[in-house]
């Protein structure tokens, strides 16, 4: 595991929260990614899909922390990346179909990996792969938004079912940001795969297409915290908040 004892403050703390069974489906083409608007209300910001817009439209977004959590709120898993690809951004300039700089492009250098040992990590498309993190990842008609580049990275012009991450969509535009049909939408595809092609999705949050079937609805919720200079983010164990303190 890497693991990082730097101090510091994720002050503007949780900026979005994933939860691939609340029966709405952060998928890649959703507005939330953007920071046009925000998601949920603070009272269910780690119960349900949210999006604090303040968080997501603030600048310097250097470290970016994705945490696996069950109901509970107990960190059971956490990834912190260094952004390396020009500091100072924020993640919805990054994640802004308006801004091609970001496109298909490795932002962040892992510097936490860190788990509890009764975490269930197979098919985790985070969490049980290696490398680094990369955005945006457009394929011909499809789009991961968060993916690790020891996965499978498509090349752009192969239409196929292949990456996976948080945040798919297998029939949109991936440079637009915008949907072709809403049957192929995904909140988290995992690395398992039907049929020896098609993607399982992680929970119930995914489009109606019958080639997608749920592989588990037990790994919990992915919440992604911002922080201008905190290298670590609290060990698995601890208890989540909308903010975080490392003393």
């Amino acid at each position: 595991a890497v693991v990082s004892t730097q101090s510091g403050h994720y002050g503007r703390g949780l900026g979005m929260n994933m939860n691939p069974t609340d029966g709405k489906i952060m998928e890649y083409t959703n507005d939330g990614w953007s920071g046009s608007s925000s998601i949920g209300n603070s009272s269910q910001a780690l119960a349900a899909d949210y999006l604090d817009q303040d968080v997501w439209n603030h600048d310097a977004a250097n470290y970016i922390a994705i945490v696996r959590h069950h109901d509970d709120n107990v960190v059971l898993a956490v990834k912190t990346f260094k952004i390396i690809y020009d500091q100072g951004y924020s993640l919805s300039e990054m994640f802004n179909s308006n801004n091609p700089e970001f496109y298909r492009k490795v932002v962040g250098r892992l510097v936490q990996d860190e788990k509890l040992s009764s975490a269930t990590v197979i098919y985790d498309p985070i969490f049980s792969v290696g490398g680094d993190l990369a955005i945006n990842w457009g394929f011909d008609n499809n789009g991961v938004r968060m993916v690790m580049t020891d996965g499978y990275l498509e090349a752009s012009v192969t239409d196929s079912y292949s990456t996976r991450g948080l945040g798919a969509h297998y029939y949109c535009n991936p440079v637009a940001g915008t949907p072709y049909s809403s049957s192929k939408a995904m909140e988290i595809a995992s690395t398992s795969t039907y049929n020896s092609y098609y993607p399982y999705a992680i929970g119930t949050d995914y489009g109606i297409s019958s080639v997608y079937y749920s592989y588990t609805s037990s790994y919990g919720q992915y919440a992604i915290y911002v922080s201008e200079d905190a290298s670590s983010f609290p060990q698995p164990g601890t208890r989540l908040d909308v903010e975080m303190e490392l003393c």
